[in-house]
């Protein structure tokens, strides 16, 4: 009961680093659901792509279909990257804060060694405070956009198909245009449920066949909160162990 006392009062005492937690942890999830949604939906616009493309003649020999799945391969495996990218930044903003805190808090985890607490039990309590931090900027993000789902993915789904026309080739460059033409020799004389334009960008008649919610909350939440309590609970302990070793 004591230790939940401190933490609580610990929120409120130390807002400024609860505060610029929530805020900072906002932020990864918004980056982090916006990636992980876009690598969903670009793996399902290359499932839907080879299904519907298997349905024209010439489509095994044909290198449109290659480079098309090439493309899709590449820009899913960017968005992991670049998921990584964010998720180490965000470590590394992490550690810097704590960093700060636990220096301007020396006074305060000298007082906390001097009552007989343990290190473990004063790097907990600023786990835990991290922790419920991280978990309210998280929760806002995450009602925001589930609030707004529909217009958030169709957001993101637009911009994942841009993000795709480069990734072939600028849309009006020879590459982009060769794609079409090619598709649309394929398709000549075969009635289909799509167009050139559908199929290889995923939208129009094959709209719902692709996600159009946002998707990744799991893994973005676990690694958004994980990431916060495990930093502040190492860098308060190694704080905490030097003030107890000063001390005596």
């Amino acid at each position: 009961m004591r230790f939940m006392e401190r933490t609580i009062m610990g929120l409120r005492y130390h807002r400024k680093m609860n505060i610029l937690i929530a805020a900072l942890t906002a932020v990864y999830s918004i980056i982090g659901l916006f990636l992980r949604t876009n690598a969903a939906n670009t793996m399902s616009n290359a499932t839907n792509f080879s299904q519907r493309i298997a349905e024209l003649p010439g489509s095994n020999t044909s290198g449109v279909t290659s480079a098309v799945l090439r493309a899709h391969s590449t820009q899913a495996d960017y968005y992991n990257i670049a998921f990584a990218a964010a998720t180490l930044i965000y470590l590394i903003l992490l550690i810097v804060i704590a960093a700060i805190f636990v220096r301007r808090q020396q006074a305060e985890t000298a007082a906390y060694i001097g009552a007989g607490k343990q290190p473990f039990d004063i790097a907990s309590q600023t786990a835990l405070e991290g922790g419920i931090s991280a978990t309210v900027g998280f929760t806002i993000v995450s009602v925001i956009v589930s609030l707004f789902s529909a217009t958030v993915s169709h957001w993101w789904a637009k911009a994942n198909q841009f993000i795709f026309a480069h990734a072939i080739g600028q849309p009006r460059g020879t590459q982009h245009q060769e794609m079409l033409q090619g598709i649309k020799t394929m398709m000549s004389k075969r009635m289909t449920d799509f167009n050139p334009q559908s199929l290889l960008f995923g939208d129009s008649g094959m709209s719902s066949q692709i996600p159009n919610t946002v998707v990744g909350f799991a893994t973005v939440g676990v690694a958004a909160i994980s990431a916060v309590v495990i930093v502040n609970l190492i860098v308060m302990m190694a704080q905490a162990r030097t003030v107890r070793s000063h001390l005596n």
